[in-house]
């Protein structure tokens, strides 16, 4: 069995990611939810400080950040960085997974009573208000007690009761991938916008009008850029293999979320050892010896020995990974040059995985150059870019700005 995708086949997936990325935007309930996030994306915020809580896949940072005109920003206080509390496949209670949350801020000894934007990167639906219903846990984590509530309200509610004042009454709950989204929107000129995330899980947003959203289409914000979280993770592409089928039968969540679990960092240790199984790569610690074993195995001063058959499968499983997220982004533009006849795209990526070896990035690129070529795109301007502590900057935006239902527009 071979995990190498034909250019015909990352076609058809890139074209089965814009026929269901229509689909997500006409209406709830599909694989990608495409949640509109209820922040002006033309970069309107209040200039001034904010709290910035990154609740990531593998980490939480959290920071004090102050905001100026145009996008400029300075590191007032940390980043500080701690890992997620919890062992995957196992659940964790909500009160202490909050209380450590709150001692993360705590840490920073920031100014009481700022405004804080939470970034909160599992599946929620944004509301109005600026906060998010909690939807479902992914990479393989679970907090109690949490599904259906507001991740600001519960975070906001914890901190009344043990520490009252310790941030202000305003939390704004967005995505990583709006997060991103936002950083690059304010940071580089484009006219289009993805934000992309590929470490430990893997998503993207896209920043689009009312006009092109039928599901919110009759809105009092005609002329509002919404962020919109596709939840891509939860993609179903085709062409995936019976070891695929296999991993997600053994996930915590079976048959949701097929696109995460063949591209993203958490998943693709625990596919290797489904297609080596007398392996003795140790999944827990994350994708990097997968890297090692793919790239760091070739035996000889020389080079000139072959690669062992595991090597072979890691390399494989790398590359489609980098496969599927290009093709997954031509689907995307592809809808915002049929969409919007957008000429230009600025691709604001973060995530360990995009960035954890050269040839990763390398990949993704020359993959999605070939797709423009092959679908007709080849005349759209696509950029990539790697914005510092993009996360934080695009939460103190939010941060700083008033829920959509506050302004005149």
């Amino acid at each position: 069995m071979t995990f190498t995708l034909s250019s015909r086949q990352l076609v058809d997936i890139a074209r089965r990611m814009h026929r269901d990325l229509l689909v997500g935007l006409e209406r709830d309930g599909t694989d990608l939810l495409c949640t509109p996030t209820y922040l002006p994306g033309h970069g309107r915020y209040r200039p001034g400080k904010a709290l910035a809580l990154d609740l990531g896949g593998t980490n939480v940072r959290c920071a004090v950040v102050s905001l100026a005109d145009h996008g400029k920003f300075e590191i007032d206080k940390g980043p500080i960085s701690e890992a997620i509390p919890l062992s995957r496949n196992k659940g964790v209670a909500r009160e202490p997974f909050l209380d450590f949350l709150i001692r993360m801020i705590r840490q920073l000894d920031p100014p009481r009573g700022l405004p804080l934007g939470f970034c909160f990167s599992y599946p929620a639906r944004p509301t109005p208000d600026g906060d998010a219903v909690i939807l479902d846990w992914t990479k393989e984590l679970f907090v109690s007690d949490t599904i259906g509530s507001k991740a600001g309200d519960l975070l906001l509610s914890r901190v009344r009761r043990s520490d009252p004042g310790l941030i202000g009454d305003d939390v704004f709950v967005i995505n990583d991938t709006v997060a991103t989204l936002l950083a690059g929107r304010v940071s580089f000129d484009a006219e289009g916008y993805i934000g992309l995330i590929v470490g430990t899980g893997t998503n993207m947003a896209v920043l689009l009008p009312a006009a092109a959203i039928p599901k919110i289409r009759q809105t009092d914000w005609p002329e509002v850029l919404f962020p919109v979280n596709l939840e891509s993770g939860n993609f179903h592409p085709p062409h995936l293999t019976g070891l695929d089928d296999a991993l997600d039968a053994t996930s915590r969540n079976p048959s949701r979320h097929r696109f995460e679990k063949a591209v993203s960092g958490v998943y693709l240790p625990y596919l290797f050892n489904q297609a080596c199984p007398g392996s003795t790569l140790n999944p827990g610690r994350g994708a990097a010896p997968l890297f090692e074993i793919a790239y760091s195995s070739r035996q000889g001063a020389e080079g000139d020995k072959p690669y062992s058959r595991e090597a072979v499968i890691a390399r494989q499983i790398i590359e489609r990974s980098a496969g599927l997220t290009a093709a997954a982004l031509a689907g995307v533009i592809a809808f915002l040059r049929v969409a919007l006849a957008t000429a230009s795209v600025c691709i604001t990526a973060e995530g360990g995985l995009f960035y954890a070896h050269p040839r990763y990035q390398e990949t993704v690129t020359a993959t999605l150059k070939s797709l423009q070529y092959k679908m007709a795109l080849k005349d759209i301007s696509i950029n990539f870019h790697s914005i510092a502590h993009a996360n934080l900057l695009g939460c103190a935006q939010a941060g700083l700005s008033p829920p959509l239902k506050h302004q005149s527009v």
